[in-house]
């Protein structure tokens, strides 16, 4: 290192008391000479100076009056700030002493941040969580996004799309629990059942399904959910003794389920509801309480809750009256009803999601009761026909729309309490059935069609039988499907009317409710992942005898898909604690063994079924058994089977192919009873069973089998359920039996720790019962068995009640809010690639079914698979399809 050292300058005439130094300098006579070397120059040492290096080592440091410095060469040389040499002790030297010019006045800092000193033109250094890349103290609220802000909009109030401290950006699926905006968890995604959906907590529960029944004869009002594609339908008058109602019933096309929603309206009747599929709620307003007491009140059912609705303004209290959605101008319009004492109303109203606004319009029609609405998206109006009023059925049409009431030719008929709907397929304002009076005092039920097309009035007519005349029937176009769906009502013959029936085009069809699976002890259930829907086989029935029956759970309905003669060369015989599996890579259900029916016995035969056609499959088989277990090992494509009722503790594993009997070294004991499923999530099949006394948990890799040792595990039981939830990564067992303990608790198992899930919810103690998981209905599901009453026939499932409606995949709204639609919600997985694993990709599902695959396949729409298949464009599906326009469509549009 080059160091200057203090130059003694003798200045004006020479003396010749002086020291020559050997390089020509000539130093005071008192003074020691210092040669030049090391990058140094020669330089004059005074007396003050070599005495302040006396025992200093070199390079030390030292002090003189000039001040510190280091010895060098016998000397004391000071360092000088701002000659513009850099010497030691020093970070900087640009020759001069003023600083903030990239070294401060003491050539101690070069003033860069992060150089760890605070330099005058810094508020901090180094830089940290609470210090920015630019040396400044971190503050929210200074428009600049620094350190670990994520955000950061000039202020510290939370609400506004960035919480006080600049951390949270306050969107769901962020990872922070941003309660301002109402959320009670965020586990770092807006994903629906799974627990925390739209950052709302989502509560693990069990379920039991509705099953096949429909609603009891009743007069009612039903709307279509068309994000849901469901019909919705509430209240009405029909309960034991005529009574008022405050049911929530839902028709999917396959059945009625009635729903359990946490609040309700009131029980009434005379009600309206209108869906308003911007914001995917079914509106609700008004009608009759018990006692005849005409109510006022607004609620709203997003698939999950009603929520009452407080408004600042509100319609008087009413019933009878219309309500329908106008597509174009975004809100749910209500014309007319009925007071207590036979009055009848003419006001028009209007609701926004938030506030009811009264349009005071002339004209407009005459008040009335028992009119039809309904809103054309291809002219953009809503049309409003017939009703009675104080004396009289009404043959009239109107329409609306912004500019207001425009009175339109009458119809052919004066009509009242009918049904009207837009149907999209025929683009026509469609009529059905009511009362339709042919002179003042001549009046008869109807059961007629007919369309309107903004001018005439065209009947369709009927190619099939149609349902018995009816009035104040309860009707909605299903979009989905194409159809109209109607229920309930009065006929000249039923007071009361318990039909659900469908018109498509001119055909009409009464729906009859699927019979229920009866209660089955031993049988098997299996998601069928190409179809979304569940299958069970076989069983014993409460009546003694032993089925061979193939049922299928789709929605919460379950339909009969055979029920073969028990002796037939083309299918099972009847059969009872069997396995069944289904082998994704070959989309076969594999069935094997069980105890056949009388002197069937034990069985020994393997049966495949594409869900079609049943095929036995011959060769090497395992020994005849019942009460073994099968899984189907996915990643290596092999259907797995251990111990059973004579199979000892044997393992075999079946190709597709062939049955082989496989040798690993390490292997459970003898099992019967016990329960295996498949882990997916680390690719082994996971055991649980009893060997004597001891609740044992195996899993098997392929290679051999190792007991797993945990901490705590359910208490030893046969007969028990055991499923892999996918979605969750968790295998959960429910229920079994100890003689005389019968269990009905939940365990989840998740590779090492078992833990009991306790929910406020059950089935009962049962045992020889059968559970899957479905990934389309993000639940498990159990079926079969009871305890001390004989079989039941009830269907349960544990899953997380979502906070709002579940996803409809063939849908284009948003329902699950979670900001994903169609097959970019992982709720879509599914739907969308059915016969993948969950969330798999690439390679994994190449040869597979799927979106994005250029075929259009029957487990793919034009809504969840635009790239595979091309929709239709029908004006009144909610849907602005090409080439549809504002213009030519805007209620879709």
């Amino acid at each position: 290192m080059r160091l200057v050292l203090l130059l003694v300058t003798l200045v004006g005439c020479l003396s010749t008391n002086t020291v020559e130094c050997a390089d020509g300098l000539r130093c005071p006579a008192s003074y020691t000479c210092r040669a030049a070397s090391d990058g140094v120059t020669a330089s004059c040492y005074a007396p003050g100076q070599v005495r302040a290096c006396d025992g200093v080592i070199e390079g030390g440091a030292c002090q003189t009056a000039d001040g510190n410095g280091f010895c060098v060469g016998g000397g004391c040389a000071t360092v000088v700030c701002g000659n513009g040499i850099q010497e030691t002790g020093e970070a900087c030297d640009n020759g001069n002493t003023i600083g903030n010019d990239g070294c401060n006045a003491t050539c101690t800092s070069d003033e860069t941040c992060g150089n760890g000193l605070v330099d005058p033109t810094e508020e901090c250094d180094p830089p940290g969580l609470t210090c920015s890349a630019a040396c400044k103290v971190i503050r929210c609220g200074n428009h600049v996004i620094e350190g670990d802000e994520v955000c950061d909009d000039g202020n510290l109030a939370p609400g506004d799309g960035c919480y006080f401290d600049c951390r949270s950006n306050e969107t769901c699926g962020n990872g922070i629990v941003d309660f301002v905006n109402g959320e009670t968890c965020d586990d770092g995604n807006a994903r629906a059942l799974d627990g925390c959906g739209g950052c709302r907590i989502e509560p693990l529960d069990w379920r039991q399904l509705a099953g096949p029944s429909s609603p009891t004869a009743r007069v009612t009002a039903m709307a279509y959910d068309s994000a849901r594609q469901r019909v919705v339908v509430f209240g009405g008058v029909g309960g034991i003794g005529g009574l008022d109602l405050a049911e929530t019933w839902e028709f999917d096309g396959r059945g009625w389920s009635r729903r359990q929603p946490p609040v309700s309206p009131t029980r009434r009747q005379g009600m309206m509801l209108a869906y308003d599929t911007r914001r995917g709620r079914v509106v609700l307003f008004g009608g009759s309480a018990v006692g005849g007491v005409l109510l006022d009140d607004t609620w709203e059912y997003d698939g999950v809750t009603w929520a009452p609705i407080v408004a600042p303004t509100r319609p008087p209290p009413r019933g009878g009256g219309v309500l329908a959605y106008d597509a174009r101008r975004q809100r749910v319009v209500l014309f007319g009803g009925e007071v207590n004492g036979g009055g009848v109303l003419g006001d028009t109203w209007e609701f926004d999601g938030s506030t009811w606004t009264e349009r005071t319009l002339t004209p407009r029609p005459s008040a009335r009761t028992g009119a039809a609405m309904a809103f054309d998206p291809v002219d953009g109006k809503l049309v409003l026909y017939g009703g009675a009023d104080a004396t009289n059925v009404r043959s009239d049409v109107w329409e609306l729309d912004a500019a207001g009431w425009v009175q339109r030719p009458d119809a052919p008929t004066a009509r009242g309490y009918h049904a009207m709907f837009f149907d999209a397929q025929r683009a026509r304002i469609t009529v059905f059935g009511g009362i339709v009076a042919t002179s003042p005092s001549t009046s008869f039920y109807a059961a007629d069609v007919v369309d309107y097309d903004g001018t005439a009035w065209t009947p369709r007519v009927a190619t099939t039988t149609e349902p018995e005349g009816r009035q104040q029937v309860a009707a909605a176009y299903d979009l989905a499907r194409d159809r109209l769906v109607v229920f309930g009502g009065r006929s000249p013959s039923t007071p009361l009317l318990a039909e659900t029936w469908e018109l498509a085009g001119t055909s009409w069809q009464a729906h009859t409710p699927p019979v229920p699976p009866p209660g089955l002890e031993g049988l098997s259930l299996v998601d069928d992942v190409a179809t979304g829907r569940l299958r069970a086989f076989g069983g014993l029935d409460a009546q003694g005898n032993v089925r061979n029956a193939t049922w299928e759970l789709a929605g919460d309905t379950w339909t009969l898909v055979e029920d073969p003669p028990d002796a037939s060369a083309s299918f099972p015989v009847p059969r009872r604690e069997h396995a069944m599996v289904y082998d994704q890579a070959r989309r076969r259900f594999v069935l094997f063994g069980g105890r056949g029916a009388g002197a069937g016995g034990v069985l020994g035969d393997t049966w495949e079924s594409d869900g079609t056609t049943w095929t036995r499959i011959l060769g090497t088989q395992p020994t005849a058994r019942f009460q073994h277990a099968m899984a189907y090992d996915a990643r290596r494509q092999r259907v797995v089977l251990f111990g059973g009722s004579t199979g000892a503790n044997e393992t075999w594993e079946y190709d597709g192919t062939s049955w082989a009997l496989m040798t690993p070294a390490t292997r459970p004991g003898a099992q019967n009873n016990h329960v295996m499923t498949y882990d997916a999530a680390r690719g082994r099949v996971v055991m649980f069973g009893a060997n004597g006394a001891t609740a044992e948990t195996w899993e098997y890799d392929g290679v051999t089998w190792a007991k797993i040792a945990t901490a705590l595990a359910p208490p030893v039981r046969s007969k028990a359920s055991f499923t892999f939830d996918v979605e969750h990564g968790r295998a959960i067992l429910f229920g079994g039996t100890r003689v005389p303990v019968v269990y009905a608790d939940t365990w989840a198992y998740d590779g090492q720790t078992w833990t009991a899930i306790d929910l406020p919810t059950a089935p009962s103690e049962r045992f020889g019962h059968a559970m899957a998981y479905s990934p389309a209905r993000h639940a498990v599901v159990v079926v079969g068995d009871g305890f001390r009453i004989g079989p039941l026939a009830e269907t349960w499932e544990l899953g997380y009640a979502p906070r709002f409606g579940g996803e409809v995949c063939t849908a284009t709204i948003d329902n699950d809010r979670d900001a994903a639609i169609g097959c970019a919600d992982p709720d879509c997985w599914t739907t969308c690639a059915p016969t993948c694993p969950i969330g798999a990709s690439g390679a994994q599902c190449l040869t597979t079914p799927r979106c994005g695959d250029g075929v259009c396949t029957a487990i793919e729409s034009c809504r969840t698979c635009p790239g595979d298949c091309t929709c239709v464009p029908l004006c009144g599906d909610a849907v602005c399809d090409p080439p549809e326009t504002a213009a030519s469509c805007p209620g879709d549009c």
